[in-house]
């Protein structure tokens, strides 16, 4: 079953309030405004910077933006909860 926003809105401000403490300024205007929430994203990862070979991996953040400057900061949505995480896959080695 798909979360609800009010659902993600409060266990994303919960982790926030448990994690940041009690300030919660912008680390970019040091001022202490609303921060904005927006929805889960996903970025594709990439090995190597020129090659581009994609790994079929993402990487899912929940970004979160200063009101008043609207410096983005990304939480680790699988740190946060809101996504289940992978088990660790064994690295390929060659049986030699």
């Amino acid at each position: 079953m798909a979360m609800s926003i009010g659902e993600y809105n409060n266990r994303v401000q919960e982790w926030i309030n448990q994690h940041w403490g009690p300030s919660q300024a912008c680390p970019m205007c040091r001022r202490v405004t609303p921060w904005q929430l927006a929805p889960p994203i996903e970025t594709p990862l990439r090995q190597g910077v020129i090659e581009r070979i994609p790994t079929h991996q993402a990487l899912a953040t929940i970004p979160l933006t200063c009101g008043f400057c609207g410096f983005v900061i990304h939480l680790n949505a699988v740190k946060v909860g809101i996504l289940p995480g992978l088990e660790p896959v064994e690295p390929y080695r060659e049986q030699g």
